[in-house]
This record gives structure tokens, C-alpha cells and sequence, in this order.
């Protein structure tokens, strides 16, 4: 009774409020054996769990995950973070719960967009042709629990969906894996959502050996992978048979895209990436939105200014939100990580929101360290020293906490603007504009989607090059999709954060300690602060050889 009280006055509460044309919906759930229906009313969209969360008295154990089942399409479960305004108004979801396991993905809360914006399609957790023996799900006790219940943008790639979902391995997320529908029509993962809805597909692996190399810039190798562990669908063409799909793939070829594995598979590679790693954190705004960031230099990290777009005031680079730098999140368990605020002053700050202008993007913060707790680690060395000039094609990899997850690393090539055009053509499979492509950032393939912006993209050497910002739009007279990923170089953004410093007189302290660092970096200590008139002058005995190359 007391439940139903305080639904009737949440609705009483809502009635009043100008909504604003979002979508309220009404919904009930069964929770484990009880055969009680409760019901749940959720007056502006939001997730599943923040709905449940109103009403549920029972508390899911620490070492339990939520399964949520649409009883009203075929026992489909759902992920946690599935938009409550996408189940069908009075429908009742069938809730239980199974043990954890370490690759449970982590609790995500993407932003709620309006429902004409998504789609959802069904993916049977058994697999189908060559995935029959593969462990496709992270946690293989939801495998008795399919199908799954998957929702997408429309606009976005397959893989941002799959990625979003975090139920599955990195192996569903590669151009190896396609998923077929009852009719045996393939979807390939770099393909877009928006014809998929209300479809059901069983995921399916491709055994062609010459997999590690797709000419669009990303590798068919699931490569993204933890620290710890270390288009619209086509129209006519949907239905491309196998050689079809070669022959692409044959046209996109380049000599440095069969690179990456190569390079990216050295250990040693994969070591200093991973102690570089230390200084790349996880960004908490006001635990409303999430990014990752790195310690630039002392006690400074850089990430994107487009992070703070709601709780930034412009004028005086004020912070009205709690800004938390979070370190060392390399296991889902949490397990020795630690935290650090940044002051409310942000040091730099430039962007434009604008999508269609490329304009820098990126945020300095100044933490501070009197946050630290006792017992906790030290801040880690900034990646300043580690600074190298934006190279024009060949490999790279990111380091960064996609969807707010653990921290993972996602090696992948750079696609040189001459080949940018082949690349956007394989996602859309249509023609495209020269004129519709940008200088001014660095391009490539990555599974780096929401929660990454702010990661380092280091090159095969080690070296530290750009900022990843966001994904690269291409517009149709349908929609609006994602074709490719891009960074600001780490040279331009130096280059606007060190003119802004010799400016202002008040920070000749900052400038300073960014020269000190020069001095021990050749490509920064020529770029920025060699002085013009002593050509002749002694250079900063500083090896060009990387810390990979040590």
C-alpha cells in the first residue's frame, strides 16, 4: 500500500511540471520469485535501473547482476541502462539476478535521447556459423538469458551500439563478426543501426586469414582491450556476398594498415603503454558525465573543454560542478584506485560547439592535492615529456575509459586525408564529396566512443601526438551518421596553451615549468621555445629515441 502511495504521489508531483514534450511512461516488474507485480512510473525518460531504483525495496548483492527480461518480446533481456520510454507502456519486465564474473561490464547512464532517435533489434546469445564454440558474452551465464534486447542511434555504427551495450566481448565488436538475420543478410559492425530496427540476428565469424586488415584504418583483430587483461544498412547492396565484401577491402588497402598488429603485439610496446597508462585518468563531472584526461605536466591534466559545455561558465573558466580525476581504474572491482578534485579554476579552456567547425577542444585542470587522502598513491608523472610530432600515417594507439569503464587500450592506424574519402564510402557504401572532408585533426577507426574524449593517442614510438575529441559526421539527406573518429594534435593544442601564457603576464610561473619540461624533449624544446636568433645555439641533449626505443 505504502508503494502505491508513493507512486500516486510521484504522479500527483509530475502532473504539474511542464514536461516539455519528454515521454513519461508506466511500466511493472517481478522481482525474483514474488508473484507481486509493482509498478513503476517514470514521468521524464531515464534508464531502467533509475526507474526501478524509485521502488525497489530489494538490493541487488555486490557480486549479483540485474537481469531484466521483457516478458512482452520474447524474454528479451535488457541492459540496466535501457531507456525506460522504449518499453511499451504497461508492459511487465521479469527481474532475477546471476553471479558476477571479472568481465562484467560496468554500470553506464548514456545520455536519453527522444524515442524517435533509437532503434532496437534482438541478438541471440548462442552463436551461429563459426562462433558456435567462441565465448561472445562477457559474463557466460547470461548466455540461458538471450536473446538480448540491443538499442542503437540512429546514425551511429553497429559497434557503438555493441560497444554502449557492454555485454559483449571485443571480439563481437570487430569487422570479423557479422550478425545474420533469419534471411542469411550479413550486418557488418562498421555499417549503421537505422535499419535494423525490430530485426533479430544471431552473431556469426568470419574465418578469412587476411583479417588483420580491412583498409578503412581499423584492425579485424579485437584489439580493444582492458589494461588488466593486457551506414545505414546499405539499400540494395545490403545483401554483398563475400567476394563482393574482398574486393572492397582489397580497394582500401594501404601498406601501413597491416602494420598495427605488428607493432601494437610487441610486449615491450604493450608495457610501456600500460605504465604510460598510470597518468591517464578517469573525469567525474558532477557525476552527470564522464571523460578521461592525462597529467600534462606537475600537477596539471588535459582533457576536452567540451565535457564541462553545461557546468562551465565561460567568462571566468569557472567550474560550478564537482570535477573528480580518477586514477588507477584498471580492475572492475575498483580495487586501489584513488581520487583527486580539481580546483574550480580551470588553467585553459577553447572550444567551439559548433560540430561543423573543427575548432580546438581541450581543457587544462589544476588539482588539488590537498584532496589526496593519506593512504593513497602519488600523483603520476606528466605525458608532456613524452611529446612527439603528429606523424602522417602508420600506427597508433589510445588510452582511455570508454563509457566510463575501466581504463583500456585501443590500437588502431591513422587514415591519411588521401584515404579518408575510401573510408567514409566503406561505412556509408555510397559515393561522397571531397569537399565534405577537413584538415586541421588526425583520423582513424576506434571502439573510443562516449566517456573516451580526452584520451592520448601515442605512436608506435611512444610518443604522445593528440587529443581524442569525437567522432567525424557525415551528413545525408536522411541523417546525420558517424564515419570516422578524429584527435586535435597535441602541437596545435600546446601551441594555443603556451601563446595564451606568454600573453598573460600573471602566468609567467606556468610558463616556466612547461620550458623546464622542454628542455628534456627535442620536438617540444624546437617547436615552442628555441629561441629565433640562435640557430647555432646548443640544443638540448635530449635523444630522439623514445622511451619504446629504450
Amino acid at each position: 500500500m505504502a508503494q502505491k502511495k508513493n507512486q500516486e504521489h510521484l504522479k500527483d508531483k509530475f502532473k504539474a511540471l511542464d514536461l516539455q514534450g519528454k515521454e513519461s511512461n508506466c511500466f511493472k516488474y517481478q522481482y525474483g520469485k514474488e508473484k507481486s507485480t509493482h509498478e513503476i512510473y517514470c514521468p521524464t525518460p531515464c534508464t531502467v535501473l533509475e526507474g526501478l531504483s524509485e521502488t525497489m525495496t530489494s538490493h541487488t548483492p555486490k557480486n549479483e547482476e540485474l537481469v531484466i527480461k521483457r516478458q512482452g518480446l520474447k524474454n528479451a533481456m535488457i541492459a540496466t541502462h535501457f531507456p525506460s520510454h522504449l518499453i511499451d507502456k504497461g508492459e511487465t519486465l521479469k527481474i532475477e539476478t546471476v553471479s558476477k564474473t571479472e568481465e562484467t561490464a560496468a554500470e553506464t547512464r548514456p545520455q536519453i535521447h527522444p524515442k524517435e532517435k533509437y532503434v532496437t533489434f534482438l541478438i541471440d546469445t548462442e552463436g551461429g556459423k563459426n562462433a558456435l564454440s567462441k565465448q561472445l558474452l562477457k559474463n557466460p551465464k547470461l548466455k540461458k538469458h538471450g536473446p538480448f534486447c540491443v538499442y542503437g542511434l540512429r546514425g551511429e555504427k553497429l559497434r557503438e551500439a555493441l560497444t554502449r551495450d557492454g555485454r559483449f566481448m571485443a571480439i563481437v565488436m570487430t569487422e570479423k563478426c557479422k550478425l545474420m538475420d533469419k534471411d542469411n543478410v550479413s550486418i557488418l559492425t562498421r555499417q549503421l543501426v537505422d535499419r535494423l530496427d525490430g530485426r533479430h540476428f544471431q552473431i556469426t565469424l568470419d574465418r578469412k586469414k587476411n583479417e588483420g586488415n580491412n583498409g578503412d584504418g581499423s584492425s579485424e583483430n579485437p584489439r580493444m582491450m582492458s589494461v588488466q587483461e593486457t551506414s545505414q544498412c546499405n539499400g540494395p547492396d545490403e545483401e554483398n556476398t563475400d567476394d563482393d565484401l574482398l574486393k572492397l577491402q582489397m580497394c582500401l588497402k594501404n601498406e601501413d594498415f597491416g602494420k598495427v598488429s605488428q607493432s601494437f603485439s610487441e610486449v615491450f610496446r604493450l608495457q610501456n603503454l600500460i605504465n604510460f597508462g598510470k597518468s591517464v585518468c578517469k573525469i567525474d563531472v558532477g557525476g552527470a558525465a564522464c571523460g578521461t584526461g592525462f597529467v600534462l605536466f606537475h600537477n596539471y591534466v588535459l582533457t576536452n573543454a567540451h565535457l564541462f559545455e553545461n557546468p562551465c561558465a565561460r567568462s571566468k573558466m569557472q567550474l560550478s560542478v564537482e570535477v573528480k580525476c580518477i586514477f588507477n581504474y584498471v580492475r572492475p572491482t575498483g580495487e586501489d584506485v584513488f581520487e583527486i578534485h580539481a580546483k574550480k579554476e580551470l588553467i585553459d579552456h577553447q572550444h567551439n560547439p559548433d560540430p561543423c567547425k573543427r575548432a580546438l577542444d581541450y581543457a587544462i585542470l589544476e588539482l588539488d592535492l590537498e584532496t589526496l587522502k593519506p593512504n593513497d598513491r602519488k600523483l603520476p608523472p606528466g605525458l608532456l615529456c613524452k611529446y612527439g610530432p603528429v606523424p602522417e600515417r602508420g600506427e597508433a594507439c589510445l588510452v582511455g575509459h570508454p563509457y566510463g569503464g575501466v581504463q583500456r587500450l585501443d590500437p588502431t592506424c591513422i587514415i591519411p586525408r588521401e584515404n579518408r574519402e575510401k573510408s567514409i564510402e566503406s561505412v556509408l557504401m555510397i559515393k561522397v564529396n571531397k569537399d565534405e572532408q577537413e584538415d586541421g585533426v588526425v583520423t582513424y577507426n576506434t571502439y573510443f566512443f562516449h566517456g573516451s574524449s580526452g584520451s592520448p593517442v601515442f605512436d608506435a614510438l611512444g610518443r604522445v601526438f593528440g587529443l581524442h575529441t569525437a567522432g567525424m559526421t557525415y551528413n545525408t539527406q536522411q541523417t546525420s551518421c558517424n564515419v570516422m573518429e578524429y584527435a586535435h594534435s597535441l602541437e596545435d593544442v600546446l601551441e594555443s596553451f603556451v601563446g595564451r601564457l606568454r600573453e598573460d603576464g600573471s602566468k609567467a610561473k606556468l610558463l616556466g615549468q612547461v620550458e623546464n619540461v622542454a628542455l628534456k624533449n627535442l620536438f617540444l624544446y624546437e617547436r615552442f621555445f628555441r629561441p629565433q636568433s640562435s640557430d647555432d645555439e646548443t640544443l638540448p641533449m635530449e635523444s630522439e629515441q623514445s622511451e619504446f626505443m629504450d
